[in-house]
Formats: structure tokens, C-alpha cells, sequence
């Protein structure tokens, strides 16, 4: 066996083992997506009785904890997403795979979820908003933001907010929202189905013509 088709061997099977890596990863953070916002359910109340509501208790600053969580999960879910998307057709086991469903899947993302990134960012650099005066100027609003049941004027920086299930924090002038409850469950998971749907034709091994350039 030649050198060259030795090398050729790994690689197919190095793409392979990303496929099924970030095939299996998707499940993994919708799971913990899931997760947080059963955490954060459980923490609603406060630790109060029920009259308590969303709106007192001692709990709050835990709910905000789950809910940076469940943007990192998010994001961390697009990523494997869009890594799916990238080496499907250099696997020889999953060459067929539909890859109009695919893009389907990354579209209704996008769609459910446009400031994945933004969250993500905004949550794990948060220390880079104050490094510099150049910094802070850059992160200050552009004009007010007025959510559910929160209003921050332009010319500030919002830090973060949580109103009953929405999370907000700010980054680049902007601020950014996080749903944690059972609608952005049901998106993640209407995602994933997707996904899974354009696997079924590569896994009862059907052949055809090559994946058309670009998908």
C-alpha cells in the first residue's frame, strides 16, 4: 500500500470522526440547553413560595448563571452545526447526506437564534469591555434598548438584565437577548430533527450522483 493512500486512509477517517463528533455533539448541547433552563426554572421562585414570583427571591444572580450557560450552549450547538456542514462530503461514509436539509437546518438556526455569537461573546469576554477608554467607547450604546419589562438608554453600557424567562447583555453597542424557555427548546430541538433527516439517506446507503460544489 503507497504512502499516499496511507495518508488519504487517515484523513478520510479523521473527517469521519469530526462528522460523528459534532453529529453527537448537537444532541450534547441541546441536552444541556435543556439543562440550563430546567435550572433555571428550578431557581425561579427564589427559593420562596409561589408567591414570590419571577421577580423576588435570592435567586436571581443563579438564574443569570444559568442563563450565560444556556447562550454558551447555543453557540457551542451552531458551531458543531456548522462544522457538520463543512466536512460532511469529506467523509466517504456520509457523502450522501442531504445537503439542501442541512442548509435548511443552519437557515431555521440563524433564523431562531440570529445573536448566537453576539450572547456568546458578550458573555465569555466580558472582562474586554473596560480593558481600554477605546474599549468602553465601543461597547456603549448606540441608541436605547426597551425589552420586556427593561429599559437602558444610549450612551451607557447595559451590562446584563433578566426579566421573567429574558436574559439580556450588552456588547459592541448593542444588547442581546437569551429566551430560556420551552419555545427555544422546542426551535433547538425542531433544528436538530433536521439534521437527522438529511442522515437518513446516507445511512440506508443510498448511492447517486456526487454532492453538488458548495453545499
Amino acid at each position: 500500500m503507497s504512502e499516499t493512500h496511507n495518508v488519504k486512509s487517515v484523513d478520510e477517517d479523521a473527517f469521519c470522526d469530526c462528522v460523528s463528533a459534532n453529529r453527537l455533539n448537537l444532541q450534547r448541547f441541546l441536552d444541556e440547553f435543556v439543562e440550563t433552563v430546567q435550572l433555571f426554572e428550578l431557581l425561579e421562585r427564589g427559593g420562596g413560595p409561589p408567591s414570590v414570583g419571577v421577580f423576588g427571591g435570592v435567586f436571581i444572580k443563579f438564574r443569570i448563571i444559568a442563563a450565560k450557560q444556556g447562550a454558551l450552549s447555543l453557540f457551542h450547538f451552531k458551531n458543531s452545526l456548522e462544522a457538520l456542514r463543512e466536512y460532511i462530503y469529506r467523509c466517504p461514509r456520509t457523502r450522501y447526506v442531504d445537503g439542501k436539509k442541512l442548509r435548511e437546518a443552519k437557515s431555521l438556526f440563524d433564523r431562531y437564534f440570529p445573536n448566537a455569537d453576539n450572547t456568546r461573546n458578550a458573555v465569555a469576554h466580558a472582562g474586554e469591555i473596560y480593558k481600554s477608554p477605546a474599549a468602553i467607547r465601543q461597547h456603549e450604546q448606540k441608541q436605547d434598548y426597551r425589552g420586556i419589562g427593561v429599559f437602558s438608554a444610549a450612551g451607557g453600557l447595559s451590562i446584563q438584565s433578566l426579566y421573567e424567562r429574558t436574559y439580556a447583555i450588552g456588547w459592541i453597542g448593542q444588547v442581546f437577548e437569551v429566551h430560556m424557555d420551552t419555545s427555544s427548546i422546542q426551535k433547538l430541538a425542531e433544528v436538530l430533527n433536521i439534521v437527522e433527516e438529511a442522515f437518513i439517506k446516507a445511512e440506508a446507503g443510498t448511492s447517486g450522483a456526487p454532492p453538488p460544489s458548495g453545499s
